[in-house]
């Protein structure tokens, strides 16, 4: 199963949104840190792409996985710099202030019988983040 975060990691970081969607089941669910949720591989993707265009250099590399747990617990180093404007689910938007950010967080995996990614379930701090690409809240 480790192959399976691999080839998750790998298509996102190459931006292969065509490969990512067949490495992902058609019900999956992914839980964001800001209380967003996204279900069905459609609606994932769309974020993910959209996530990349706002932060086109976005790159994750696995620092560790822990499979002593019922999900995979993947540690990851994130970095990227806020290049282009950001649009808030409530309609505001957030001018690129050109940072680069790098931290780690932490991802919570689930791969169902097929090797898709049916659960994600991302943590970092929030506050972190907005900081480290100059949004002050």
């Amino acid at each position: 199963m480790e192959q399976n975060i691999n080839t998750v990691i790998h298509h996102f970081n190459n931006r292969e949104f065509d490969l990512l969607r067949t490495a992902i089941a058609k019900n999956a669910v992914v839980k964001l840190p800001y209380g967003l949720v996204l279900e069905g591989v459609e609606n994932i993707i769309s974020k993910w792409e959209e996530f990349s265009k706002v932060f086109p250099d976005i790159q994750y590399k696995i620092v560790d996985v822990d499979k002593r747990h019922e999900l995979f617990k993947v540690t990851v180093q994130v970095s990227g710099t806020f290049k282009n404007n950001m649009m808030l689910p409530n309609g505001h938007e957030i001018e690129a202030t050109r940072k680069h950010f790098d931290m780690q967080q932490l991802i919570w995996m689930e791969f169902n019988e097929q090797h898709q990614l049916k659960y994600e379930h991302k943590e970092y701090d929030l506050n972190e983040f907005y900081q480290k690409i100059g949004i002050v809240i």
